[in-house]
């Protein structure tokens, strides 16, 4: 937590006489903070919301120093720090006393006092059995071979388990700024740095205590980093962990973070989890001085505008008001705001009926953010205080964009002074930090400093909004805002072509510079040649002015050309919807002809027939001349109303799917009408079954898609069972070789049976049923009966290729596409059907008939040009045992050539089930389900286990193999589409990757809780069972992911404990075994 600076040396007395160590126990452990922006604006009560009302507590000290976001000592003032010049210069093995200084030469490389004891104790200790040991020979080489770098618990505590006492090993580790130094560890992959909560809560009376450590920059180029778990400390800027491509694991709870922006260029990382991580960061802004007093503080009106609080994806997270109310959490309770505050837009909070500072302590206007993707959440905190005699001077610092566009680049600085004094705000305390940070940052340049508006456009349009100023000034009875602003120190002026209409003739020519000097305008060409037509220059675009030197943004210039008409400009018919124009749903037709031609769409001809579509009208004179000006016609369709289509519950038999045990029912209605599928009337009693669960949405709403949902019972055991009836598919020309798994339909000794019905007839790729040989219809008995579906194998039809097929030239135009799929293709719709063979690349494209998977998000499109306009589902990344799958029907290419699989949807639980399309044949997106070469060792991962069988066919089961089982295989077989591997006691078990792992996997059995958690009452962790302690060791039965059937959602593991599931989340569990 934010708190006064604590001095060490209060609390323990360092037992040796060097004096570089003893710096760590007299150094403080200081505060937190993040960045927003301040300033005078004021806003009527009709334009706030979320108001948040004051209250009366009052927290931050005036007189113990605190620790700012944005306010840091330089190295300088540590060690022997010389530069960071000095420091790289410095040999790898030097050791001891530099003579050129009479400083260690580690001080003068790594000058953090608390970050060289930690080192020494953390990772050194054996090698170095004293300081004084360590400060004589310790050198950069030391660092080259250190892979990781922890915090163990135990050392921080001096005392015991039930008295704890902080240790020097603790001390330092709070008492560190920097990493400075730690760049020299090449080879790091892991650092871990946590403070002992239990030592912190009894030295500085809170478990929260954050430490000192800001600077991470030295892990900057540490590229081999896998591990980065830093937390309780004060981190703001966290540039140095962008491009780490092995990171796979990073915790940076409790800091100072306001900007996670620079990790997402680690997105891609295999493992990586981007949504978690960052939670209760806290941000402390240096105090503010209002001009006002006691009696007055009510009646002050104040605006914090512009928080800036960035995602991942680098946009600005909105801000309230904190209110301790409603937002119950012990981490910022002592923080409430002293003055009612409200939002004016999502990142600005105006505050009014201010509370009075105190003596000793400062008000407050404190604020949350949460980011609804992911656990980001923080608070802010700008310290206030009244001072009648003041003026205030608001700083801003923008950067001028290359559009014209001002970004705020740091929080607002706020000056304040008595009234009449003079101001500097090149030499203000409160604005120093920040300019020599913005001025210090190559190709950056600032131009000047603004009053008004602040708008380098106000001020260039000369319109009084916004003036030129200098630094300098007086402080005034009323607030002056004034703004720095910084572009980049290049431009560019590009010189456009086009025709009267603004249509382009050629490529535009881009010319750069410095900025303010002197521009020359390249030669301009007098005329341009494009589709066999000449034009001519007329001159530059009307209001444009040729600059005379390079501007501090881009400029544009265009050139206008004029051509007589020779030919007429051609009509275009566009086939769309009429309620979503301009939207296209049908090839679009392209008319050319003489001037003054006549032209006739108001026919059959052009009134197309389109699918789902019905003919509305023409918008557009659908008769006339072509002339010199392009015509558009739109054929205007309206979208048939989509038809509802029923619910269907089947009642089947749990170990012989879709065998029906009784009369199916049929729900309908309304689109949008409510379905519940478990109410009492659906639930069949079945004589000699009982009721196990129902598979499918249960309930939901009627919709246009067909809806199935299993009643599963299981059939319940008789003395006078039958023997079951052995329903075999077989080459009719060859057998009894089977081609299809066998069915077995089991019953009671008297009973009818009759397998002659549809559900048994399958439709088996490469084959067409021919008869029914055996007793199809008869009773069930002791002796059993074999009945044969026979089919006959189809025979190819040969594929003539076309001779010197005629082409037709096509440009396409690409719409840039939100989310690129992996194959990009034009819009172009295909003109013609023809026949795809798959390539033959060593099994890694699948045959007709086989089942694929999908690694990564993909989408079932309509067509096999992928167009977003015609996706029919998304498919989500899912963990490997859950991946969605396809049944391939047949192979397509788009225009240009990229393989396609034809495709049905055979995901049961969810709503695109049964549905057909095209997805991509990419093996790094789509791969067989089932594994095609030999293995010696098989890992069950699928979480109900796998069963073994006598069969091939996986009939005769055996047992079932839970979860983490290691398997010897002996070999591999192939059957039909599918592979089995046989174990060494000749018995099968499927080749399934969805639910084997063809290698040794360790299963976790005991895990150890880190942090407090729940225990919950299903893998979803819907509903919280009990809480559980840190400390608490639970035995694994096995793991899961949550969200097992949805396709939008990539779900989160579990373990499943005695009582329930809780998190595998490595924050907060620890596998141990």
């Amino acid at each position: 937590m934010m708190d006064s600076r604590i001095s060490n040396s209060s609390n323990l007395k360092f037992r040796t006489k060097h004096r570089r160590i003893w710096k760590i126990l007299t150094g403080m452990v200081t505060t937190i903070a993040v960045a927003c922006g301040l300033g005078f604006m004021h806003a009527s009560a009709d334009d706030v919301t979320n108001v948040i009302q004051r209250t009366d507590e009052f927290n931050i000290s005036k007189v113990n120093p605190l620790q700012y976001t944005y306010v840091h000592e330089s190295l300088s003032h540590l060690g022997g720090w010389q530069g960071a010049a000095y420091a790289a210069a410095i040999p790898n093995d030097a050791k001891g006393t530099d003579p050129k200084t009479g400083n260690s030469y580690v001080s003068e490389w790594m000058p953090d006092p608390g970050l060289e004891y930690f080192i020494w104790q953390a990772a050194f200790a054996d090698k170095y059995k004293t300081a004084e040991s360590f400060f004589a020979n310790f050198s950069k080489n030391d660092l080259k071979d250190l892979e990781s770098l922890y915090s163990e618990m135990g050392p921080q505590n001096a005392g015991t388990d039930s008295n704890p006492k902080p240790s020097q090993y603790y001390m330092a580790l709070m008492g560190m700024n920097s990493l400075e130094g730690l760049q020299y560890a090449t080879k790091l992959k892991q650092i871990n740095l946590d403070p002992n909560v239990s030592v912190s809560a009894v030295t500085y009376g809170t478990a929260t205590k954050n430490g000192n450590l800001w600077d991470i920059s030295a892990l900057k180029n540490l590229n081999q980093l896998q591990s980065v778990m830093i937390q309780m400390f004060s981190i703001n800027d966290i540039s140095a962990l962008a491009n780490k491509p092995n990171l796979t694991n990073l915790s940076l709870n409790y800091n100072q973070i306001a900007d996670l922006s620079p990790l997402a260029t680690n997105k891609g990382n295999k493992g990586l989890n981007l949504k978690t991580g960052f939670n209760h960061q806290h941000i402390l802004l240096e105090p503010v001085t209002l001009r006002g007093s006691a009696a007055t503080a009510a009646q002050t009106s104040f605006t914090t505008p512009s928080f800036i609080i960035k995602d991942l994806e680098s946009a600005n997270l909105p801000v309230k008001a904190f209110d301790i109310k409603s937002e119950k959490s012990d981490y910022p309770s002592l923080y409430p705001s002293t003055s009612d505050g409200g939002n004016i837009n999502p990142t600005t909070l105006t505050w009014t009926n201010f509370l009075p500072d105190k003596t000793n302590l400062y008000g407050s206007l404190s604020s949350h953010w949460t980011d609804p993707n992911s656990d980001f959440e923080g608070w802010i905190m700008v310290p206030y205080q009244f001072n009648q005699t003041v003026g205030n001077v608001f700083v801003n610092y923008q950067l001028l964009q290359s559009n014209g566009n001002q970004l705020q680049l740091a929080p607002t600085s706020t000056m304040a002074g008595n009234v009449g004094d003079a101001y500097n705000i090149g030499n203000n305390p409160n604005t120093a930090y920040t300019l020599n940070k913005l001025m210090g940052e190559d190709k950056r340049v600032a131009i000047g400093v603004f009053d008004g508006t602040g708008l380098y456009a106000d001020f260039k349009a000369n319109n009084g909004k916004a003036n030129a100023v200098g630094q300098s000034g007086t402080y005034t009875d009323l607030p002056q805002t004034r703004t720095i602003v910084f572009a980049s120190d290049s431009s560019t002026v590009t010189i456009n072509y086009e025709d009267q209409d603004g249509n382009k003739l050629q490529d535009s020519t881009a010319v750069t510079g410095k900025t303010n000097t002197v521009f020359t305008l390249p030669t301009i060409p007098s005329t341009i040649t494009k589709d066999d037509q000449v034009y001519t220059l007329k001159g530059l675009k009307e209001g444009q002015t040729v600059p005379a030197k390079f501007d501090f943004m881009d400029m544009s210039l265009t050139y206008v050309y004029e051509v007589k008409p020779t030919e007429s400009k051609p009509v275009t018919v566009r086939y769309v919807d009429k309620d979503n124009m301009p939207h296209e749903i049908g090839p679009q037709k392209v008319l050319t002809g003489k001037r003054d031609d006549t032209f006739n769409v108001n026919s059959d001809d052009y009134k197309l027939t389109i699918p789902g579509y019905t003919f509305a009208g023409i918008l557009g004179d659908a008769t006339g001349k072509f002339g010199d000006n392009a015509q558009t016609i739109y054929m205007q369709y309206t979208k048939n109303p989509a038809q509802p289509k029923s619910v269907t519950i089947r009642y089947v038999d749990i170990d012989n799917m879709p065998h029906e045990i009784g009369p199916e029912k049929v729900i309908t209605g309304k689109i949008g009408d409510n379905y519940n599928t478990t109410e009492a009337q659906y639930k069949l009693a079945i004589d000699g079954y009982t009721f196990v669960d129902i598979q499918g949405n249960a309930t939901g709403q009627i919709s246009e898609q067909g809806q199935t949902v299993y009643y599963r019972y299981k059939r319940d055991q008789a003395k006078n069972e039958a023997k079951p009836i052995i329903i075999r598919y077989v080459d009719a020309d060859n057998m009894p070789h089977e081609i299809a798994p066998t069915r077995t339909v089991a019953g009671i000794i008297g009973d009818k049976y009759d397998v002659r019905d549809n559900m048994y007839k399958l439709s088996i790729n490469g084959y067409t049923f021919k008869d029914i040989q055996g007793d199809a219809t008869g009773t069930f008995d002791t002796t059993g009966h074999t009945v044969y579906y026979r089919y006959t194998k189809d025979k190819a039809t040969p594929v003539t290729p076309p001779v010197n097929p005629p082409v037709t030239p096509v440009t396409p135009t690409p719409t840039p596409q939100p989310t690129p799929q992996p194959t990009p293709q034009p819009k172009s719709e295909p003109t013609s059907q023809e026949t795809v063979t798959a390539p033959n690349e060593a099994g890694k494209i699948a045959k007709k008939g086989e089942a694929v998977y999908s690694l990564k998000k993909i989408y079932l499109y309509r067509h096999a040009d992928f167009k977003k306009g015609e996706r029919l589902a998304s498919y989500a990344k899912k963990p490997r045992v859950n991946r969605p799958m396809f049944v391939v029907s047949d192979y397509a290419k788009s225009k240009n050539g990229a393989l396609r699989y034809v495709v049905k949807d055979v995901n049961h639980h969810a709503k695109s089930d049964g549905m057909k399309g095209y997805i991509t044949a990419r093996y790094a997106y789509v791969r067989p389900v089932y594994y095609h070469s030999k293995h010696q060792v098989l890992t069950i991962i699928n979480p109900t286990g796998v069963n073994e069988y006598t069969n091939r066919n996986l009939t005769g089961k055996i047992k079932n193999f839970k979860q983490g089982t290691q398997l010897k295989v002996k070999g591999f077989v192939k059957h039909n589409l599918t592979t089995r591997y046989l174990l060494s006691n000749g018995h099968y078990i499927t080749g399934n990757r969805k639910l084997v792992f063809a290698s040794k996997l360790v299963q976790p059995t005991k895990i150890k809780v880190k942090r407090s958690i729940y225990l919950y009452n299903n893998v979803n962790l819907n509903k919280r069972l009990k809480h559980i302690k840190a400390g608490t060791v639970l035995k694994v039965k096995k793991w899961d992911y949550s969200h097992q059937y949805s396709t939008t959602t990539f779900g989160a593991k579990r373990y499943l404990v005695s009582g329930g599931y809780v998190t595998a989340n490595g924050h907060f569990v620890k596998v141990v075994k």
